[in-house]
C-alpha cells in the first residue's frame, strides 16, 4: 500500500511541475499506473467475492478399474475441507456420488472455496475404501486409488 501511495504522490509531484526535466509523458503514464495500483489496492481484497458461487462438481477415475466395476456405497462416502493458510480442518460431511454415462461424479458442497483443500474418502459396496488425496475443487477429474 505504500509504494501505491508513493507512485501515486509522485504523479501528482511531476504533474505540479517540481520536477522541470520531467518528460509530459512520464505524468500520463505515472497517473494511470497510480490510478490502476488503487484500484488493485482497494478491489484486491475482495476477489473472491467476485467469483461466481456454486457447486464444484469432481469426476472420479478409479486406478485400475473400469467403470463397470465400481458400485460406491453412497453411506459410506465422505469429504474433508482443509483451510488453504492453516491446514486445519474445516468441515467433514457425506458426499452423495452420482453414477453417469461417463462415470461416477461427486458434487462438492457449496460451502467450499477455490482455496480450500478437499479430500475424498469413498467405500464401495464390496467393502474396498477409495480415497482421493487433497486437491484443490478447480479440478475437474480426479483419479481415486485403493486404500
Amino acid at each position: 500500500m505504500i509504494m501505491v501511495l508513493a507512485t501515486f504522490l509522485a504523479a501528482i509531484l511531476v504533474g505540479l511541475g517540481l520536477f522541470e526535466k520531467a518528460d509530459p509523458s512520464f505524468f500520463r503514464w505515472l497517473l494511470g499506473t497510480g490510478i490502476a495500483e488503487i484500484l488493485f489496492a482497494v478491489l484486491g481484497p475482495f476477489r473472491e467475492a467476485f467469483q461466481p458461487k456454486g457447486r464444484v462438481s469432481v469426476n472420479l477415475v478409479f486406478q485400475d478399474k473400469s467403470l463397470g466395476e465400481i458400485d460406491l456405497d453412497v453411506e459410506g462416502c465422505i469429504y474433508e475441507l482443509r483451510d488453504e493458510r492453516t491446514f486445519e480442518t474445516k468441515a467433514k460431511g457425506n458426499l452423495l456420488p452420482t453414477k453417469g454415462p461417463g462415470g461416477w461424479q461427486c458434487v462438492l458442497p457449496p460451502s467450499v472455496s477455490p482455496s480450500d483443500y478437499v479430500k475424498l474418502l469413498l467405500s464401495d459396496k464390496s467393502g474396498d475404501r477409495w480415497e482421493a488425496n487433497w486437491f484443490l475443487p478447480l479440478v475437474i477429474t480426479k483419479e481415486v486409488v485403493r486404500i
